[in-house]
């Protein structure tokens, strides 16, 4: 019931929580496009796979970059490159396979990406579940987060299934 009231009171620009809910910045919903698992997290659209109509809604709505984690061979991964190319945003894949690429090579790159990155962001992965898990890693590994509040910063973005190695892998680096 408490997440249906969220929902709701997220839905019409209340915060349950505040300025801040879960991770998502008041002052960026505006740019919140409906992928699935969808969060503004530091400013970023972050979740689900887009499909075409949401690629051209986020140029529209002024997001400059693609940062995909899908693994190459994905569903969806070639003709989001293709469309991306076309749209004129600015692609980036770090293929993360599921809990083997929970690894600081790929937060690494990631926060690279996100450093580089010239205009608004969205990071994806299939569900935002990857994109939760690096964001956690890279909250503790990178930004020197605690492991708790590394975690919620993970389950903020997106983070589900893949928690309990992401948990493991911030309690193994205390």
């Amino acid at each position: 019931m408490k997440k249906i009231i969220s929902t709701v009171l997220l839905l019409f620009g209340c915060s349950p929580g505040g300025d801040k809910a879960k991770g998502i910045e008041t002052a960026d919903r505006g740019k919140l496009i409906s992928i699935p698992n969808a969060a503004i997290f530091e400013g970023m659209l972050v979740g689900g796979r887009p499909d075409p109509k949401h690629l051209k809604q986020a140029k529209s709505a002024g997001y400059t970059t693609i940062i995909n984690l899908q693994a190459n061979g994905e569903a969806g991964v070639e003709k989001e490159i293709g469309l991306a190319q076309t749209l004129g945003l600015t692609y980036v894949s770090i293929p993360v396979a599921g809990a083997k690429g929970m690894t600081k090579e790929n937060v690494v790159a990631l926060d690279q990406a996100i450093h580089s990155a010239k205009g608004s962001i969205v990071l994806h992965c299939a569900s935002g579940n990857r994109v939760g898990g690096l964001i956690a890693l890279r909250a503790k590994w990178l930004k020197g987060k605690t492991s708790p509040e590394s975690l919620r910063e993970g389950i903020s973005a997106g983070l589900t299934s893949l928690q309990p190695v992401v948990s493991n892998l911030l309690e193994s680096s205390e």
